[in-house]
């Protein structure tokens, strides 16, 4: 049986942590898009950062009515950020930022081809990372 200062201790110990959730960052952030989007309503709002943050870009009319029109009808959000994330623009996306991170450059024709429809199959961007790394390092020079 622990003696009463240790329980002591470590009671107060627990009170001196603070827990912080991370959904404050979240709340934040809807706050700064309001303002940001003051004219359009909460759907709008959401469809718009999600191209901002997806695709880096603002939403085109059409995709904005478009997704915005299923949020509306009952879409759940995250229906519509698989629907999103299933796009080429999408997977192009994550391809081209992988090779201009771990190699330096533009995907190639082939290889972003390839990369494009290996992520539409299931594929990962891990799998994709782990085979840009292993290429680099084929074409290292050996030092002998």
């Amino acid at each position: 049986m622990p003696r009463r200062s240790e329980s002591k201790t470590q009671t107060s110990h627990f009170r001196s942590v603070r827990f912080r959730p991370q959904v404050e960052w979240l709340e934040n952030r809807q706050l700064l898009d309001a303002a940001a989007f003051p004219a359009q309503d909460p759907n709008e709002r959401l469809v718009a950062q999600l191209y901002l943050d997806l695709f880096n870009r603002d939403a085109d009319p059409a995709g904005l009515t478009a997704w915005t029109g299923q949020l509306d009808t009952g879409a759940l959000t995250s229906q519509v950020v698989l629907q999103l994330e299933a796009s080429q623009e999408y997977r192009t996306q994550i391809v081209e930022t992988l090779y201009a991170r771990y190699l330096g450059r533009s995907a190639d024709v082939n290889g972003l081809q390839q990369f494009v429809q290996f992520l539409g199959q299931g594929g990962s961007a891990d799998e994709i990372t782990a085979q840009l790394l292993d290429s680099q390092a084929l074409s290292l020079p050996s030092s002998r």
